[in-house]
């Protein structure tokens, strides 16, 4: 009785490594409509209210950030890192979040 006790409890501890990830769901309104995105790794988008000025519709966007300056060797090693960053956009103007 006490061993089965031990391997069911050890396989009731296991259970949520053996499970599929969970993933969180946002909202979030854009340029172009309200959208609805399972959250993955990586940063999710800043928001944008008040930074655009008095220009509508104001979103975010993924932009690439630039390597300039930066001597750590990313780009050299993995040819295909590619780092991006989030700004805010209204028309063909781009806003620091």
């Amino acid at each position: 009785m006490m061993k089965a006790s031990l391997i069911l409890l050890l396989l009731m501890s296991l259970s949520p490594l053996l499970s599929e990830p969970t993933y969180k769901a946002f909202s979030a309104k854009g340029e172009y409509g309200e959208f609805n995105e399972k959250m993955k790794l990586g940063s999710k988008p800043p928001s944008c209210e008040y930074r655009c000025g008095a220009c509508k519709p104001c979103g975010a966007v993924k932009v690439p950030t630039t390597s300039e300056g930066n001597n750590c060797g990313l780009r050299a090693q993995y040819t295909n890192y590619e780092p991006e960053g989030w700004m805010c956009k209204c028309g063909s103007s781009f806003y620091n979040p």
